[in-house]
């Protein structure tokens, strides 16, 4: 038990102190290996369902030593977890940023003035950068489904907008298309981020920026192969 003891105290102090950590959760290797690059701590594999248990989010907290740690789950469904997690740890410094997708999570992290020692401005900027952002997610539909007014059947692809249906198309590409006409304030929006699924081929990344480039030529798009299994395109509008 002393040994255990000292491997514990031992593991502590070299712990690196910071003044603000963050915890993410993501699905796919190229997410994963995005967000560790962008600066969080801790990123924990939400896998395919992004079914994250809140003892995980327990164990990440347990590595960190900081005057103050974000959580960004990145999923609607992680966000309880997430809060559940901080309740039990019981630590008052943890602040859980409700970001809805890996987007969201993204352009908070974006905005994170890390040079600044005021940890509550910081967290507002992130949190800021979240609800700035919005979301679209392409898929091929499971199942016939009935959203509202807009139904799909099994095999046609959809495009979400914040977690909503907003367009079904037989073509990938056109659903994307009509889905960015989707978002009111469109024009407004300089910049996106694309973050590319599993399998996705290099030729059709080049079929989405040609489409984008003509239909909103002032729309400055990035790609990053995600590698993430559920979407097969998830974008991020800023």
């Amino acid at each position: 038990m002393q040994v255990q003891h000292n491997e514990h105290d031992k593991e502590l102090k070299t712990k690196k102190h910071k003044q603000l950590a963050i915890v993410s959760v993501v699905n796919g290797e190229g997410m994963k290996t995005l967000f560790a690059d962008l600066g969080c701590d801790v990123v924990i594999d939400g896998g395919a369902t992004m079914n994250t248990s809140s003892q995980e989010f327990i164990d990440a907290f347990a590595q960190l030593d900081a005057d103050a740690i974000v959580v960004l789950p990145n999923n609607p469904n992680v966000i309880l977890a997430a809060e559940q997690a901080v309740k039990l740890y019981g630590a008052e410094n943890i602040t859980v940023l409700p970001s809805r997708s890996v987007a969201e999570g993204y352009f908070a992290i974006a905005m994170d003035m890390q040079a600044s020692d005021n940890v509550d401005f910081r967290i507002k900027e992130m949190r800021d950068g979240l609800q700035n952002t919005v979301t679209l997610c392409e898929t091929t539909a499971s199942r016939d489904y009935t959203y509202h007014e807009i139904s799909c059947k099994k095999g046609e692809e959809i495009l979400l907008v914040n977690n909503k249906i907003a367009c079904v198309n037989t073509d990938w590409k056109q659903a994307i298309i009509d889905g960015l006409g989707k978002v009111e304030d469109i024009d407004d929006r300089e910049t996106c981020i694309i973050f590319r699924g599993e399998g996705i081929e290099q030729e059709l990344e080049d079929e989405l920026l040609e489409a984008i480039e003509e239909n909103y030529p002032l729309l400055e798009a990035e790609f990053v192969d995600a590698g993430m299994s559920v979407y097969h395109w998830i974008i991020g509008l800023v």
